[in-house]
C-alpha cells in the first residue's frame, strides 16, 4: 500500500470506527449498568425487553446514519472509489462486537467478549498489515483492505453471536411492553452522548487533517494515534473486568468494595500507560518507522498524545464509576464541555499547527476531563479511581 492509499485508508477507517460508536447509541453502558442488577434480583423476565430494546435502537439509529453517509460524501466528497459500502459495513460490525461482549461481560464470559475483537481481529489486521508492508505483491487499495477489515471481523462477530446464547423468537412480541422502556431511553440518551463524546475527538482529529490538508497527510497522524491508543488496552482490559462488578457493588451500597476495584484497576492502567508513555518516548520515532518512510515525521504528535493517554491510565475507570452509579449526567456534562470546547478549537489547532495542533487538542481534551471527572468521583462518591487513592484516600461524601 502505497503512503497515499494509507492515508485514505486512515481517512476512511477513521470515519467507520466514529459512524460504529454512534450507531452502539450508548446500548453497551446500558446493558452493563442494567443487566447485572436484574440477574441480582433475579428479575430475568425483564432481560429480553432489555435486550430487544438495544437492537431496536441500535437498528434505527445504523439506518439513520447509513443514509446520512451516503449523502455526506455528495456535499463533502470525501469518500475514496469504492469505500461507502465497505464503511458502513465495518461500522455495523464495529458496533454489533461491542455490544455482544457488553452481554458476554455480564455473563461472566470474559474470554468471549475480549477475544474475537480486541485480541483475533486486532491481531488479524496486524498481519494483514504486515504482509501488505513486506510483500511486493500485497499492495491493495484503501477500499480493498477496509473490505478485508469488515470481513475478518464479521466473521468474528457471528462466532461471538453463536455464544451469546439463544434469542427466542417471542421475544420480539415484548419489544414494547416493559414499563421501565421510558428510564433506559433517558440512560441510553445519556450513555450515547458520553460514548461518542470520548471517542469523537482522537478520531475527528484525522478526519479534519484529511479534509483540510489532504487525507495523504492522515497517515501518520493515524498511524501515531493507533500506536499511542495501544497504552489503553490496559485500561480498555480492566474495565472490561470492572464495569459489571462497580454496577454491582453499586446496587448494594458498597462503597469499599467500589474502591477497591478502581484500585485494581488503576494500578494496572497506570503501570502500564507509564511503561508505555516512556517506550514511545523512547523509541517512537523507530516504531513509526515500521509504518514505512516518512510516518516518524509523527514523532512529537506521537509523544503528546501518549502523554494525555498516560494521564488517562493513571485516571483509572473514572468514566465507567460514574456511568455505572448513577452519574450518567455528571459524566455527560464533563463530556459536553470539554469535548464541545475540544471540538470548536480543533480545526484552529488543526489549521495552525496541522498535525502537531491536533495531537495537542487530544492531548488536552484527555487531561481536562479525566481531572475533572477525578475531582467529581472524590467529592461526590468518596470513591478515588486514580492512583491517587493509594497516597490520599478520599473522604466520604457529605
Amino acid at each position: 500500500m502505497t503512503f497515499s492509499e494509507f492515508g485514505s485508508f486512515s481517512f476512511v477507517f477513521s470515519i467507520s470506527s466514529l459512524m460504529g460508536v454512534v450507531v452502539l447509541a450508548g446500548q453497551q453502558q446500558l446493558i452493563l449498568r442494567v443487566l447485572p442488577t436484574m440477574h441480582m434480583l433475579k428479575d430475568s423476565r425483564q432481560v429480553p425487553h432489555l435486550i430487544i430494546f438495544s437492537v431496536h435502537r441500535m437498528s434505527l439509529v445504523f439506518v439513520m446514519t447509513s443514509a446520512g453517509l451516503f449523502l455526506s460524501q455528495f456535499v463533502f466528497t470525501w469518500s475514496v472509489d469504492g469505500s461507502l459500502f465497505p464503511s458502513i459495513a465495518l461500522a455495523a460490525a464495529l458496533a454489533l462486537t461491542e455490544f455482544l461482549s457488553s452481554v458476554l461481560r455480564v455473563k461472566g464470559r470474559l474470554a468471549l467478549a475480549i477475544a474475537p475483537r480486541d485480541i483475533a481481529w486486532r491481531l488479524l489486521i496486524i498481519l494483514y498489515c504486515l504482509a501488505v508492508l513486506h510483500l511486493s505483491w500485497a499492495t491493495p487499495t484503501a477500499t480493498q483492505a477496509l473490505s478485508v477489515s469488515a470481513a475478518a471481523l464479521w466473521c468474528l462477530c457471528v462466532v461471538q453471536l453463536f455464544f451469546c446464547g439463544r434469542w427466542p423468537g417471542h421475544w420480539l412480541s415484548t419489544m414494547f411492553q416493559s414499563s421501565r422502556h421510558a428510564d433506559w431511553s433517558i440512560m441510553s440518551r445519556y450513555f450515547w452522548l458520553t460514548s461518542t463524546l470520548n471517542f469523537v475527538g482522537p478520531t475527528l482529529s484525522v478526519i479534519i487533517i484529511g479534509v483540510m490538508i489532504g487525507k495523504e497527510d492522515t497517515g501518520p497522524l493515524f498511524a501515531a494515534l493507533k500506536t499511542a491508543q495501544v497504552m489503553s488496552l490496559a485500561l480498555l482490559a480492566a474495565n472490561i473486568i470492572a464495569s459489571p462488578l462497580i454496577s454491582k457493588a453499586v446496587s448494594e451500597e458498597d462503597l469499599e468494595a467500589v474502591q477497591e476495584i478502581c484500585r485494581f484497576t488503576s494500578l494496572l492502567a497506570g503501570i502500564t500507560a507509564c511503561a508505555g508513555f516512556f517506550t514511545l518516548l523512547i523509541w517512537g520515532s523507530e516504531i513509526l518507522r515500521i509504518f514505512g518512510a516518512g510516518f516518524s515525521q509523527a514523532y512529537l504528535p506521537l509523544v503528546i498524545m501518549a502523554f494525555g493517554f498516560a494521564v488517562n491510565g493513571l485516571n483509572g475507570s473514572s468514566g465507567v464509576l460514574l456511568g455505572m452509579s448513577g452519574h450518567e449526567k455528571a459524566i455527560a456534562r464533563i463530556f459536553v464541555v470539554c469535548n464541545g470546547i475540544s471540538l470548536l478549537t480543533l480545526p484552529v489547532f488543526c489549521w495552525f499547527g496541522g498535525t502537531l495542533g491536533a495531537a495537542l487538542s487530544v492531548a488536552l481534551t484527555s487531561i481536562s476531563w479525566n481531572l475533572w471527572s477525578l475531582v467529581y468521583c472524590r467529592r461526590h462518591l468518596g470513591v478515588d479511581p486514580s492512583v491517587l487513592s493509594f497516597i490520599f484516600p478520599p473522604k466520604s461524601p457529605a
